[in-house]
C-alpha cells in the first residue's frame, strides 16, 4: 500500500512538471501554423463578407478578382495573424468614400495604387507587425504616403516593380526588416519625405535613377546599412533636409552633381563613411545648417564655390579630417554658428572675403591647424563668442578692422599664436575671456582714446596674459589707462604708441580713370614704425605719409602702422568711382562673349570695345588664378587645352566699371 501512494505521489508530480511544456507547446504549435486561404473578390470592398470565416485565422493570403481601399483596411484591421501576402493576381481599383484606409475621412484612392495607410493605423499610430512578406499586384504604379509605415517585420528583399512612378511620404518608414540592395526603377519620377527612413536592413550601393529631380526630407535617413557608394544623378536640382542623415555606411567620394542648387538642412549629417576631396558644385547657392556635419571621413580639400551665398550652422561640424587651406568665396555674406567648429584637419591658410558681415558662435572653434595670419575683412561688425577659440596656428599679429564694433566672450581664447592684437575705437565692447590664454602676446595696441571699463571690457579678458609686455594706448591717454582699475595688468607697461595714423583722400566719388591722393594724419611721429599702404588689402607702397593712384569702385584704402612687436591699422577709406563712359563703352554681360563654351583648346574671350586697363583672369575650383592678362583687342584667346577637365571662373575686370563673372567648362 505504501509503495502504491508513493508511485502515485511521483505521477502525480511528474504531471505537474511536465504541465508547463505541453502548454508551451500547443501555444508554439499554434502561433506557428500556416492557415492559408485563397479568396477571390468579385466585388470591390467585400473581402470581410468573402473571407469572413478565417479572417481572425488566416496567416498566409492570396487574393484575386479587385480591390480597393476598404478591402486593405479589412486586411490591416481585422487579420491580426496575416503574415505572407500575395496580390500578384489581385486589380487595385479607385474608390471614393468614408471606409477607405483613412478610417472616417471621405478620400479619393487612385486604381493601381497601393493606398495611403494601407498597412499603417492612422487611429492608433501603428503598422501591421504580423506582416513578414507581400507580393504586389504588377501594374501597380505608385504606393501611397504611409503604405507600409511601421511593418517592421517585412523581410526579404525590397522589389519595387518597373511600373512604379512614385513612392509616397512614409513609405516605407520603418521597415528595418528588408535586407539586401534596394533598386529604384527608372520609371520613378518621385521619391517622398521619409520614404526608406530608418530601413537599416538595406545594404551595398544606392543609385538613384535620373528620373529623379529631387531627394525629398529624409528620404533614405537612418539607412546605415548601405555600404556601398551613393550615385546622385544630374537632374536633381535640390537635396532635401536630412536626406541622408545617419547614412554612416556609405563609403568612397560624394560627387554632387552640377545640378543641384540647395543642399538642405543636415543633408549627409553622420555620413562619415564618405572619403576623399569635398567638392560643392558652382549651382549650389546654399548650404543648409548640419549639411555636412560629422562627415568626419573627407580627408581632402574642401572647395565652396562663388555661388554660395550662405553657410548655414553646423555646415561642416566635425569634419575634422579635411584638410588644405579654407577660402570662404566673396559670395558669401553669412557664416553660421559652428560652422567649422572641430575641423582641426585644415593646415594651411583661412581667408574670408569681404562679404562677411558677421562671424558666429563658435564658428571656426579649435581649428588649430590654420597657419599663416589671421585677417577679418573690413565688412565684419561683430565677432561672436568663441568664434576663433583655439585657433592655435595663427601667427603674427591679429589686426581687427575699424568695422568691427564688439568682441563677444572667449572669441579669441587660446589663439597661443598672435604676438600682438591691435583693437580699433569702433570696438565698444569685449566680452568676458575673448583674449584668455593668447601665450604668445608680446603687446596690444587700442585706439580708444577712453579704457573701456564696467560692462562695456568683461572680466578675465586677458587673465594668464602676465607674459604681454606692453600695452600701446593713443596719444594724451596713458594717464587714463593707468587709472582704469580695468587695465591693471598693464600699469607698470602702458605707452603712448608711436604713430595714431588716420588717412584722408584729396577726392572721392570721383569719375573714373581720376588720380587720387591719400594722406596720413600721424598724431604722434616719434619712434621707428614703418608705414603700410594697403589698396584691397595688398601692400602698395611703403614708408610715405603720401600715396596716391588711379582707384576702382569700391576699392578699400589703408595704412599699416608696423611697430617692432605688433602691427596697426588706420580707418578705412572705400571709394566711390562713377562710370563716364557711354553706350557699349561700358562692359556688361551684353557685351561679353566666351565661346565655345565648353571648350577642349581654345577659348575666346570677345568683349565689344573694351576699355583701357580692362584684364581677364581664370581661376580653378580652388581659387587659383591660372591665367591673367591684359586686354589689347576686342578678342582674347586663352589655350584651355593644358588644363585639367572641369569648371573654370573668367572674371574681366573694367577700372571702370566693375567686374563680370562668367562659367566656363573645360572637358
Amino acid at each position: 500500500m505504501l509503495r502504491f501512494e508513493l508511485v502515485e505521489q511521483q505521477i502525480h508530480a511528474m504531471k505537474i512538471t511536465l504541465l508547463p511544456f505541453i502548454l508551451a507547446s500547443f501555444i508554439s504549435y499554434n502561433a506557428n501554423a500556416q492557415f492559408t486561404e485563397t479568396a477571390n473578390v468579385t466585388t470591390p470592398g467585400t473581402l470581410n463578407k468573402v473571407a469572413k470565416t478565417y479572417l481572425k485565422t488566416v496567416t498566409k493570403l492570396t487574393l484575386t478578382g479587385t480591390i480597393d481601399a476598404r478591402d486593405f483596411k479589412t486586411m490591416r484591421d481585422s487579420m491580426p495573424m496575416l503574415s505572407i501576402l500575395n496580390l500578384s493576381s489581385a486589380t487595385i481599383v479607385a474608390y471614393t468614400g468614408t471606409a477607405g484606409t483613412q478610417d472616417t475621412k471621405n478620400d479619393t484612392y487612385a486604381a493601381n495604387v497601393i493606398p495611403q495607410y494601407a498597412f499603417y493605423n492612422p487611429q492608433n499610430s501603428s503598422g501591421k507587425i504580423s506582416l513578414t512578406s507581400i507580393t504586389y499586384p504588377t501594374n501597380i504604379t505608385s504606393y501611397g504616403d504611409f503604405a507600409f509605415d511601421g511593418c517592421s517585420n517585412l523581410t526579404g528583399l525590397l522589389i519595387i516593380p518597373s511600373s512604379v512612378r512614385s513612392i509616397g511620404d512614409f513609405a516605407f518608414y520603418g521597415c528595418h526588416g528588408f535586407k539586401g540592395s534596394l533598386i529604384i526603377p527608372s520609371s520613378v519620377t518621385y521619391i517622398g519625405d521619409f520614404a526608406f527612413y530608418d530601413c537599416g536592413g538595406l545594404t551595398g550601393s544606392l543609385i538613384i535613377p535620373s528620373s529623379i529631380t529631387s531627394v525629398g526630407k529624409g528620404s533614405f535617413a537612418s539607412c546605415s546599412g548601405f555600404t556601398g557608394t551613393l550615385t546622385i544623378p544630374s537632374s536633381v536640382t535640390s537635396i532635401g533636409k536630412g536626406a541622408f542623415s545617419y547614412c554612416g555606411g556609405f563609403s568612397g567620394a560624394l560627387t554632387i552633381p552640377s545640378s543641384v542648387k540647395s543642399i538642405g538642412d543636415d543633408a549627409f549629417y553622420d555620413c562619415y563613411g564618405f572619403t576623399g576631396s569635398l567638392i560643392i558644385p558652382y549651382s549650389v547657392t546654399y548650404i543648409g545648417n548640419g549639411a555636412f556635419k560629422s562627415c568626419s571621413g573627407f580627408n581632402g580639400s574642401l572647395t565652396i564655390p562663388s555661388s554660395v551665398t550662405s553657410i548655414g550652422d553646423s555646415a561642416f561640424l566635425q569634419c575634422w579630417s579635411l584638410t588644405g587651406s579654407l577660402t570662404i568665396p566673396s559670395s558669401v555674406t553669412s557664416i553660421g554658428s559652428y560652422a567649422f567648429e572641430d575641423c582641426y584637419g585644415f593646415t594651411g591658410s583661412l581667408t574670408i572675403s569681404s562679404s562677411v558681415t558677421s562671424i558666429g558662435r563658435h564658428t571656426f572653434y579649435f581649428c588649430p591647424g590654420f597657419t599663416g595670419l589671421l585677417t577679418i575683412p573690413f565688412s565684419v561688425t561683430s565677432i561672436e563668442s568663441y568664434a576663433f577659440c583655439n585657433c592655435s596656428g595663427f601667427k603674427g599679429s591679429l589686426v581687427l578692422p575699424s568695422s568691427v564694433d564688439s568682441i563677444k566672450e572667449n572669441a579669441f581664447e587660446g589663439c597661443s599664436g598672435f604676438t600682438g592684437i591691435s583693437i580699433p575705437s569702433s570696438v565698444t565692447s569685449i566680452g568676458n575671456y575673448a583674449f584668455q590664454n593668447c601665450y604668445g602676446l608680446k603687446s596690444i595696441v587700442t585706439f580708444n582714446p577712453v579704457p573701456l571699463t564696467g560692462e562695456a571690457l568683461g572680466v578675465y579678458t586677458f587673465i594668464d596674459d602676465d607674459f604681454i609686455r606692453n600695452l600701446y594706448v593713443p596719444c594724451g591717454s596713458v594717464d587714463a589707462y593707468k587709472a582704469s582699475p580695468a587695465w591693471h595688468l598693464f600699469n607698470m607697461n602702458i605707452s603712448a604708441m608711436d604713430r595714431n595714423v588716420s588717412i584722408s583722400a584729396s577726392a572721392n566719388s570721383v569719375k573714373s580713370g581720376t588720380s587720387v591722393t591719400f594722406t596720413t594724419d600721424s598724431v604722434c611721429l616719434s619712434g621707428s614704425a614703418t608705414l603700410q599702404w594697403q589698396v584691397n588689402r595688398k601692400n602698395k607702397g611703403t614708408g610715405q605719409t603720401t600715396f596716391s593712384y588711379i582707384p576702382v569702385n569700391g576699392d578699400t584704402i589703408t595704412c599699416l602702422t608696423i611697430f617692432k612687436d605688433t602691427t596697426t591699422t588706420s580707418n578705412v577709406i572705400v571709394m566711390n568711382v562713377k562710370d563716364t563712359s557711354m553706350g557699349i563703352h561700358s562692359i556688361t554681360s551684353n557685351n561679353v562673349t566666351l565661346y565655345p563654351n565648353p571648350v577642349t583648346g581654345s577659348l575666346s574671350v570677345s568683349i565689344t570695345n573694351p576699355l583701357s586697363q580692362t584684364s581677364i583672369a581664370i581661376y580653378n575650383l580652388n581659387g587659383t588664378e591660372i591665367f591673367s592678362s591684359n586686354v589689347t583687342s576686342s578678342i582674347t584667346e586663352v589655350d584651355m587645352s593644358r588644363y585639367s577637365a572641369g569648371f573654370y571662373l573668367v572674371k574681366i575686370i573694367s577700372p571702370d566699371c566693375g567686374m563680370i563673372t562668367r562659367k566656363v567648362i573645360k572637358q
